[in-house]
C-alpha cells in the first residue's frame, strides 16, 4: 500500500483527494525534509483541528 493510500485511510476529511499527484508529491517531500523542530512549530501554528 502506498503512503498516499495509507494517509487517505487515516484522514477522513477528504482533503488528500483534492490534491493532484504533483501537489501531493511536493508537499510530502517538503514535509519529509522539514526538521523536527520546524514540523512541531508548524503543527502548533495550525491550531486544534477539533475546533
Amino acid at each position: 500500500m502506498s503512503c498516499r493510500s495509507r494517509c487517505r485511510r487515516s484522514h477522513s476529511g477528504g482533503c488528500l483527494d483534492q490534491l493532484d499527484e504533483a501537489t501531493w508529491q511536493t508537499a510530502w517531500a517538503e514535509g519529509r525534509a522539514m526538521p523536527l523542530e520546524q514540523a512541531i512549530a508548524y503543527a502548533l501554528e495550525m491550531g486544534d483541528p477539533a475546533r
